[in-house]
């Protein structure tokens, strides 16, 4: 392990260790939805990449710092899909995944709960009204920190 990089166990020790509140949600979390070749090629490259799976648990310890988040969303998927880092003030909730190549969403804090029951493919096409993508290409952090 690259010195530095912290584990998903550390991470949530970290949030445990915060008294932040940790809400399990009976759904998955921008559920992947699409057509049955999609569904077919995303098995295919989930197979091929089992082995080289990279996490970027980086990212969400400094969204969480960034957020100061009063409670945390996990869906039925749990760390293998998005988390909620729900603030106590500011309007957007934002939605993250560890797994590499996934986008980040922030969404309006009223209807996070319903908007985190669409898939991604739901929110971005044709897109959802207050629903915002942020890839993590360079200085992607101080886009998210300008969006909040």
């Amino acid at each position: 392990m690259p010195s530095g990089e912290i584990t998903l166990r550390t991470f949530l020790m970290e949030v445990l260790a915060s008294n932040v509140q940790v809400e399990y949600l009976k759904w998955i979390l921008l559920e992947p939805k699409g057509d049955a070749l999609g569904i077919i090629l995303k098995f295919m490259e989930a197979q091929a990449a089992k082995n080289r799976e990279v996490l970027e648990i980086t990212r969400l310890r400094a969204i969480f710092s960034l957020v100061r988040p009063v409670s945390l969303g996990i869906g039925q998927a749990e760390f293998h899909g998005y988390v909620a880092f729900i603030p106590s003030q500011g309007e957007s909730v934002v939605l993250e995944s560890a797994h590499y190549g996934n986008a980040l969403y922030l969404m309006p804090k009223d209807l996070w709960r319903e908007l985190s029951q669409f898939s991604k493919s739901e929110l971005i096409y044709p897109g959802v009204p207050g629903v915002k993508r942020l890839e993590h290409r360079r200085h992607w952090f101080q886009h998210l920190r300008a969006m909040l």
